[in-house]
């Protein structure tokens, strides 16, 4: 192999192994991006903001915001939980450092809730708020498409997209 062929398949291959696979030039590769969840857990911290909480109409499937905390003392990693520009929690500080990660590399991220329990509890005459949610994380990979699965949309006439390197194209 010539020196010049090495460096065209390791410099076009380099930025393929977040995909998991090294592109020869000559080479057609198949991307799809699917959506896969990387957490799932309660936000801590909502009893801190229980008067937004109980104002806001938050159900499952409620789209949230995560915002980077840099400002604070105490965790380096934190990450806000937002919902409708209000604080209503944060990632745990034992959980947060993958997800900060991401988010400091600019990783698109989603997250909805997932569950939500809100409910009142009478304990000596006292009303105390019991504010719980969990978050829900996702974010879109590519992942590489295999010849059965370009082959099988094919014959399906299953509208899939597919990333080739360099240009997209509908099967």
């Amino acid at each position: 192999m010539k020196r010049e062929d090495f460096l065209k398949l390791v410099g076009i291959g380099g930025g393929a192994l977040l995909f998991g696979g090294i592109v020869h030039p000559q080479m057609q590769l198949a991307y799809t991006p699917k959506k896969i969840k990387v957490y799932d857990n309660y936000a801590k911290g909502t009893q801190f903001y229980r008067k937004d909480f109980m104002k806001l109409a938050i159900a499952v499937d409620t789209p949230v915001q995560l915002k980077r905390n840099l400002e604070n003392p105490y965790d380096q990693f934190a990450i806000k939980v937002m919902c409708q520009e209000k604080q209503i929690g944060y990632i745990p500080a034992y959980e947060n450092i993958v997800l900060a990660n991401l988010l400091n590399q600019g990783v698109v991220l989603s997250a909805s809730v997932s569950d939500v329990v809100k409910k009142e509890e009478q304990s000596h005459g006292n009303s105390y708020l019991i504010n719980v949610v969990a978050i829900q994380v996702f974010t879109e990979l590519m992942l590489p498409a295999t010849h059965i699965q370009l082959a099988d949309s094919q014959k399906t006439g299953q509208q899939t997209r597919w990333m080739f390197i360099g240009r997209e194209h509908i099967l």
